[in-house]
């Protein structure tokens, strides 16, 4: 999995700071830091380790809490807040292409603003609140390939097909079972889930020692691989130093060695 921990390792840092400074004040606020620490973490695999029709990206929170915090707290939080599960997450690992995660953010966000509207009409009914949001979501891709079509059409129809199927399927999954749990712990006057949170620090710094330099092993090692990858990409001449490899590059290269 290739990742930029130290970016990691700073933003969990920031969130945990804000989860404490708030928690005597505004738990709810302290509860959505919490669920930002979540839905980062769970978007890790998918940004670190590319996968057929993006199985491991779309296995994540980030929609559901999207969602939860739209309905509970206004659009334009949980829009907000999709902007940093999309964008925060993607700055930390390769994958997928940046133009596809932009466009979802964009989606996202204004999914977000409406999706409370949607959440009415639907008479509080999470799961047929996040059917509809993850349809409007994929129909989305639609409408930005029209406008700006970056794949040809035969390559997109693949895609669209392969990542709605997953999209529906695990967003149905999410909020069937945990949809209430979370949606509960947003509600007013809903202490702060002090359970909850020390199973996440347990399971971040779990992931942080698993991954973070504790290998023995060079070929495990997250500093080796990505030297090892930029040099396989990029064959450096003597006398010179390599520059810079962009995503695309990385991915191939992870693919070849995968």
């Amino acid at each position: 999995m290739i990742i930029h921990w130290p970016q990691v390792i700073v933003v969990t840092t920031v969130l945990y700071a804000l989860i404490i400074i708030n928690l005597p004040f505004n738990p709810v606020a302290s509860t959505i830091f919490l669920f930002a620490i979540i839905s980062y973490w769970s978007r890790l695999p998918g940004v670190g380790i590319p996968s057929p029709f993006f199985i491991l990206y779309l296995a994540d929170l980030v929609d559901l809490f999207s969602l939860l915090i739209a309905v509970n707290l206004g659009g334009i939080y949980g829009a907000i807040f999709s902007l940093f599960g999309n964008i925060g997450s993607r700055m930390a690992g390769i994958t997928p292409y940046w133009s596809g995660v932009m466009k979802d953010g964009i989606i996202q966000f204004f999914i977000c603003l409406i999706i409370p509207f949607i959440y009415s009409a639907t008479g509080g009914n999470i799961v047929m609140t996040m059917m509809i949001y993850t349809i409007i979501r994929r129909m989305g891709f639609i409408v930005l390939w029209l406008i700006y079509p970056d794949l040809s059409l035969g390559e997109f129809c693949v895609i669209w097909v392969g990542v709605t199927f997953a999209s529906l399927t695990i967003n149905a999954f999410y909020a069937k079972y945990f949809g209430g749990f979370f949606d509960g712990l947003l509600q007013s006057g809903v202490s702060f889930n002090w359970p909850m949170f020390i199973f996440v620090t347990i399971i971040v710094i779990a992931g942080k020692t698993y991954f973070f330099g504790t290998s023995k092993s060079k070929f495990m090692d997250q500093k080796y691989l990505l030297k090892h990858l930029l040099h396989k990409v990029i064959p450096q001449e003597k006398g010179n130093k390599i520059n810079a490899v962009n995503d695309i590059e990385i991915i191939a290269e992870v693919k070849s060695v995968i």
